[in-house]
């Protein structure tokens, strides 16, 4: 398949203004979600004690689950409600439990299970902002050019990965948590204001006839993979990849705790080495044709895997941090492809629901993910889970490779 060329004045960032608004919102806003992080990460590891390896895995597991029970309804949201309000409501919210969060930290009384609580009421509603903003693209943008739009998406969380991996290590060591928490606080807010200056109509698209019921509504995202082998497969590779990717985030602030003696700095270098491979290979893709899809979705998750497994063996940080690369750069393939598939496959009326579903999928793993991680290395050593975790993804990969494809070319009816 051929498509256009995205480049120069051909490219959606400087076709569509309000695209250009909504892309510069999800990047700040993306930065401060990578302090956020890291400075979460840290503090678990630092206050948890001998245990802070299990409570880590818990805090990631908490931040999930919420993601995966709530992600349908979420989604049946997002396809009821304007989109731009249901991005905006799920700002308001996260910012207000982040400010919370602070509070407690600067007056000391923030404890591990007040933070599982906030952390779980953050990450709930995620999915309602996600599934809002993946479900607008071809609003922001055209048919023509909605793929190029999905691959320039993904390169927001890349980009702003890339710049708050690189400053969050530095910035947690000057200003501690509460400092990258409060700079999570006022990307929120920048964001909100971006968003809130789109123009373009964001309303979720009426179908003829009376709406359906909030519980046939859900049911029907759920009828439209039921009804759709190839996609519905497709997103069952991505959850289970995510079992096997997923404990590589857990392991980054272990490793350099405990294997390489590091601070805080190394954990910042290592994420951004994850996240610049992932940068390079989402802008690359960003500027070419839209071919090839299942190819280079096997390329980058056969990447991914046999990076993962380096990662575990060498033992020397510089070259862990190249390996982070290698699996970024498989996974920004993926992640840069996927959703421009999804764009062209999935029907507009149902995209809010389908794509919650895709993140309840991919999400859904990881919690026993984290938690299986975690209990393991009390009895098993960091980089033999490493090197299992990624033999397992490599049987995966290869096993990608004769996925039955969907249709490319034209969009299926609901």
């Amino acid at each position: 398949m051929t498509g256009p060329s995205f480049r120069g004045r051909s490219h959606p960032l400087v076709l569509f203004p309000d695209f250009r608004k909504f892309f510069a919102g999800r990047f700040v806003s993306a930065i401060g979600d990578k302090f956020f992080s890291i400075a979460l990460a840290w503090w678990v590891v630092s206050s948890g004690g001998p245990d802070s390896g299990l409570h880590l895995g818990l805090l990631m597991a908490v931040t999930v689950i919420p993601i995966v029970l709530f992600g349908p309804l979420m989604g049946t949201l997002a396809d009821r409600f304007h989109r731009r309000n249901c991005m905006v409501g799920a700002d308001v919210v996260r910012l207000l439990l982040l400010l919370l969060l602070a509070a407690l930290l600067a007056a000391g009384r923030l404890s591990l299970p007040l933070l599982y609580l906030l952390v779980f009421s953050i990450s709930l509603f995620m999915p309602l902002f996600e599934a809002a903003a993946n479900s607008s693209l071809e609003a922001l943008t055209d048919r023509e050019h909605v793929t190029a739009a999905a691959a320039v998406n993904s390169t927001a969380f890349q980009f702003s990965a890339v710049i708050g991996a690189a400053l969050g290590g530095a910035a947690l060591a000057a200003l501690g948590s509460l400092g990258a928490f409060l700079f999570d606080g006022a990307t929120f807010l920048l964001s909100l204001a971006l968003i809130l200056s789109i123009r373009t109509d964001l309303a979720a698209p009426r179908l003829p006839g009376p709406r359906p019921s909030w519980g046939r509504s859900m049911a029907e995202g759920f009828a439209y993979l039921g009804e759709n082998r190839p996609v519905a497969l497709l997103l069952a590779v991505f959850g289970a990849f995510n079992f096997f990717f997923s404990p590589v985030l857990l392991a980054i602030p272990l490793a350099v705790r405990f294997i390489l003696g590091e601070g805080p700095l190394w954990v910042g270098l290592f994420e951004g080495s994850l996240a610049l491979g992932a940068l390079l290979s989402a802008l690359f893709f960003s500027l070419r044709p839209f071919s090839g899809a299942y190819g280079r979705i096997a390329g980058g998750l056969f990447l991914s895997a046999a990076a993962i497994i380096l990662f575990g063996v060498v033992g020397h940080r510089e070259i862990m941090a190249l390996s982070l690369f290698a699996v970024g750069l498989g996974l920004g393939t993926v992640n840069a492809t996927a959703p421009a598939l999804f764009q062209k496959i999935v029907p507009d009326a149902v995209k809010g629901r389908f794509f919650a579903l895709l993140t309840t999928i991919c999400y859904a793993v990881m919690p026993l993910a984290f938690i299986l991680f975690s209990l393991t290395n009390r009895f098993l050593s960091l980089p033999l889970l490493l090197v299992a975790n990624g033999a397992g993804a490599l049987i995966l990969a290869l096993a990608a490779l004769r996925l039955p494809h969907a249709d490319e070319e034209e969009e299926d009816t609901p």
